[in-house]
């Protein structure tokens, strides 16, 4: 996958760049420029004052154009009115025909220093050779010189003032550059800001000020530029946003661009670095909200920046890097459709199959075992129905990155080896244990779980073993199984797992783990589950699946359930502290019930520790049928007449009938799982459970509900007045300690 991920990058970067060398988004880049300066609309500052030849002066004074005595009265009268310095946008390349130069002459001399005149090039379109058109040498001697060269882009809109002009090998500052006092050698171009709006710059009628009206009083103080602005005389440029405007607007809105800060251009290549970053981002990124993310961050910080950059005179251009953006986004998606599956739209397997480097991470996998026959019978709506359902179980309080092929699901977990991960696998294979719903039927599911931590493997071998222990786990109808390539050892541990079990009691590797039980009426903590665990000093952790049933079998299961109530019983009276009325529950296999010193045995442990009979449960495991004819009820009335309570554990999965309640002295029924995952949505599983519930309380029976995983269901429990329940939602199995820990914050949660 990195291989395809890094081409992607490179073509599409490699692409951009070379849209970005030969300008290809020109177009779109005016027209966001456009679009931006729009936003941003915004009125002159009102520094310059522009003095309006326009068509009423025009029909009032006929001859201006050729009068400069005319121009010399201009001159004073706007200094007289306290104008701090004068630009005629005109060049008087010729003499005048009324022989009055020297009048104007002699009115810039009055004025040295303050007054410019504009001076510019022009290119021939048949010879392709420069032009200078200067003022006459009796004015340019007394005046200032500027230019007033503007450029057009290839679609005829104004694009560029620059800061000076070169012509004939002299230097000649732009007019912005003389109004806004801003000179600089430079003779590149600087985009004006032309979302100063060309109508809000003052300005006031070339007659007025010759006749000096009192409308001129806006000159006080103010740099006036004079110019035609008539529609007769052709200055005109086109700006988008604004259309046609007299080319005198430019000079005033370029002037105000450089008094605010002197622009720069960044080009495109720091949006293609940043775009860049955020691609490389988006193809690493797993989940598909974090695209959208990314890819939407992206496009939209590539949109609004350059409204902010805009106002600081900043210029950049983006459509390289939209470019880069989308090219990456449409072929990163092309990628992830390839690689993921059509019904779900998870990740396939096909890209770990062929990975031959190592992973930092645990893989755990289930197979669904009974997949071909489900296959066989539902349509392809159905079974993707079905399969997402699935996944979203298998994602219950923690977000998975699943992989799905066909009958498998895989995913990485940075979890070792360890209790927690077999708890947390025990939780998933419980809620998948329950039906699923799909168009109306309730569907079983047949899973086993895989688990693999052979981190310096290539994960591609790893997806296989983990796949070969999640089929061994669903075709012996384990919970699950972790993969050992080790094959020979494992069979010489199974064949000695009842003398290593020996030992590790011996030795200590075996210990008791609780999972808190919470009263649903008063919302605390009333008890707790004992759990038998084996940590093996060199496989690690061993599923009770994989040694309780061998010591059912072979008739060592008591001194395991010894065990448990020794060390259970003793940290019970521990609690005390905390609650001196704390329960615990231990699991009793019906293999014991035919130990006729059981209730003896039981009682001395009890009375060695000093615990009140009533604040121990046992759950009686369904594993074999109870004989009621026999030994099995005896015992079961002689524990019961102790004062200790009885559990029908995993109530309605095995042989439980209601003749069986009838007869047994128990105190509580354990209602599975399976049971009651379903019922905040599914009303035949809620109907069920309440059922339940009510027969149970009508017979004088407790309720405890078991495997709770999500609020809803012990909301759902809570209503139909279950009595208690136990599930990852309250705690995961705890060693003791953690256990002290987990009661005494839950009391000061409830004190507080």
């Amino acid at each position: 996958m990195a291989v395809p991920r890094v081409r992607i990058l490179f073509w599409a970067m490699l692409i951009a760049m070379l849209f970005y060398a030969i300008d290809l988004g020109a177009p779109i880049e005016r027209g966001l420029h456009n679009i931006r300066d729009m936003i941003r609309s915004t009125p002159a500052d009102g520094r310059v004052v522009v003095v309006e030849i326009d068509n009423s002066s025009l029909r009032a004074i006929p001859d201006w154009g050729s009068r400069r005595s005319l121009d010399a009265r201009l001159v004073d009268n706007l200094f007289e009115l306290g104008a701090r310095q004068v630009v005629f946008d005109k060049v008087y390349t010729d003499p005048s025909p009324n022989g009055d130069d020297g009048v104007f002459a002699a009115a810039l001399k009055r004025h040295a220093g303050h007054v410019t005149l504009a001076t510019r090039f022009e290119v021939s379109r048949t010879t392709k050779k420069k032009e200078v058109l200067r003022p006459t040498p009796a004015l340019a001697n007394v005046a200032k010189l500027g230019s007033i060269n503007v450029w057009r882009d290839f679609l005829g809109s104004t694009s560029g003032v620059p800061f000076s002009t070169r012509m004939d090998g002299k230097l000649y500052p732009s007019f912005a550059s003389i109004l806004s006092g801003q000179y600089s050698p430079r003779t590149d171009l600087f985009a004006p800001d032309f979302a100063i709006r060309a109508d809000s710059v003052p300005t006031v009628n070339l007659t007025d000020v010759l006749s000096r009206s009192p409308a001129t009083h806006i000159v006080k103080d103010r740099d006036v530029i004079i110019a035609k602005t008539a529609d007769s005389l052709g200055d005109t440029h086109y700006v988008p946003g604004q259309g046609p405007i007299p080319g005198v607007y430019v000079h005033v809105i370029a002037a105000q661009t450089l008094r605010s800060s002197m622009p720069r251009d960044l080009g495109g290549i720091p949006a293609l670095l940043f775009t860049l970053l955020a691609c490389i981002a988006y193809v690493h990124a797993t989940k598909s909200g974090a695209r959208w993310l990314i890819g939407l961050g992206t496009f939209g910080v590539l949109l609004v920046a350059p409204v902010y950059l805009d106002a600081k005179h900043i210029a950049v251009q983006i459509c390289p890097a939209m470019l880069l953006g989308i090219i990456v986004a449409v072929r990163a998606r092309i990628l992830v459709r390839a690689g993921h599956n059509a019904t779900t739209g998870l990740p396939t397997l096909v890209g770990a199959r062929t990975e031959n480097r190592t992973v930092p991470y645990t893989l755990v996998a289930i197979k669904i075992g009974n997949h071909a026959d489900l296959r066989a019978t539902l349509t392809r709506a159905q079974e993707k129905l079905l399969i997402t359902e699935i996944a979203r179980r298998l994602q219950v309080g923690e977000a998975l990155e699943l992989m799905h092929g066909d009958d498998l699901f895989v995913w990485r977990t940075a979890e070792p080896i360890s209790p927690q991960l077999f708890d947390h696998v025990e939780g998933l294979h419980a809620l998948l244990s329950s039906p699923v719903s799909v168009g109306g039927r309730l569907i079983d599911l047949s899973v086993g779980f895989g688990i693999e931590n052979e981190r310096d493997r290539p994960l591609m071998n790893r997806v296989g073993s983990v796949e070969v222990a999640a089929s061994e786990a669903a075709s012996q109808g384990s919970k699950y199984r972790v993969h050992d390539p080790r094959r020979l050892e494992d069979a010489t541990f199974r064949q000695s797992l009842l003398s290593q079990l020996d030992l590790a009691l011996a030795n200590g590797e075996i210990w008791v783990a609780y999972q808190p039980k919470l009263d649903l009426r008063g919302k605390r903590i009333i008890g707790a589950e004992a759990l038998i665990r084996w940590s093996h000093p060199d496989r690690g952790m061993v599923p009770p699946d994989q040694f309780i049933p061998v010591a059912e079998q072979s008739n060592r299961i008591a001194g395991l359930t010894m065990f448990v109530l020794e060390h259970a019983i003793r940290d019970m009276r521990r609690l005390d502290t905390f609650d001196p009325e704390f329960s615990i529950a231990v699991n009793l296999s019906v293999r014991m019930l035919g130990e006729p010193n059981l209730a003896d045995e039981i009682a001395a442990l009890l009375a060695k520790h000093a615990l009140p009979p009533h604040r121990l449960v046992l759950e009686i495991t369904e594993n074999e049928e109870i004989d009621p004819n026999g030994m099995h009820l005896k015992t079961l009335y002689a524990l019961r007449a102790l004062g200790l309570h009885l559990s029908i554990d995993d109530y309605g999965t095995k042989f439980s009938t209601l003749d069986y309640i009838r007869q047994l002295p128990a105190s509580e029924i354990k209602i599975d799982q399976r049971f009651i995952g379903n019922v905040h949505q599914d009303r035949n599983a809620w109907i069920m459970a309440r059922s339940t519930v009510e027969l149970a309380h009508s017979l004088g029976l407790k309720v405890v509900a078991e495997g709770v995983e999500l609020p809803e269901t012990l909301a759902a429990l809570t209503e139909m007045d279950c009595d208690v329940a136990q599930g990852y939602l309250i705690s995961r199995p705890v060693r003791f300690p953690d256990l002290e820990r987990f009661i005494s914050a839950t009391k000061m949660r409830r004190v507080a």
